[in-house]
């Protein structure tokens, strides 16, 4: 596993990870009691920090929660890793598969990646980030499992919601209704699914299946 950060930092940090061959590595929190030889310690609990994985191509858990061990990864037939880190992290960015997420209490940013990932925010403001329609496709979906409304956003502003037009384009929220073949659309259906139709077909491209109530409120970067 390769790790790209400096160990000790007060800012805003983004710490990057790889995996490599069949290599197994820990990392310790600032107080951690974690003793493999080869764990490396994070003392961070400034700024805001971020946990970057989107360089792996194995589906991993993420849990970003204090008071244990904070992200751990195990996979089948393939590199392990595992963190421990008691440090303050506040944002995920997920790998190149599915993964599973869990935030913490400190009001997260969560960006997926691509797969089907299913996320928990927990306690917190938490704001779940989209950036291209690959990251929450109908096939490989992303389900927020723990959505407040008048709490947490979802960010849509990055994600081009109309191919057939240049540029980035935002999604037209349509409610319940159902799609008009007009690209751009996005509606909510009754059982919580987010879908989005990008290319005016009439059938949707990008899906999030929100579990609890979600409202146009919450979604950013559509039109209002």
């Amino acid at each position: 596993m390769s790790l790209k950060f400096p160990i000790f930092n007060l800012g805003d940090t983004t710490y990057g990870f790889s995996l490599n061959d069949d290599e197994t590595f820990a990392i310790g929190g600032e107080y951690s009691s974690h003793s493999i030889g080869n764990c490396l310690f994070i003392t961070d609990d400034q700024g805001k920090d971020t946990f970057n994985f989107n360089l792996i191509r194995q589906g991993l858990t993420i849990d970003i929660s204090l008071g244990g061990e904070s992200f751990v990864t195990d996979l089948e037939d393939g590199p392990k890793a595992k963190l421990v880190c008691e440090s303050a992290i506040e944002n995920v960015i997920g790998g190149r598969a599915g993964d599973t997420i869990y935030g913490n209490d400190f009001g997260n940013v969560i960006i997926g990646g691509l797969g089907g990932d299913d996320i928990w925010g927990n306690e917190g403001a938490d704001t779940f980030v989209y950036r291209n329609v690959r990251q929450s496709t109908v096939a490989n979906h992303d389900t927020i499992e723990d959505f407040q409304t008048g709490l947490d956003f979802i960010n849509l502003s990055r994600v081009d919601a109309d191919s057939t037009k240049h540029g980035r384009q935002h999604f037209d929220f349509i409610g319940h209704k159902n799609f008009s073949h007009d690209a751009g659309e996005l509606r909510l259906t009754a059982s919580g699914h987010l879908l989005g139709d990008t290319d005016g077909d009439g059938h949707a491209d990008f899906r999030i299946d929100v579990v609890g109530d979600v409202h146009k409120a919450d979604l950013l970067g559509i039109h209002l």
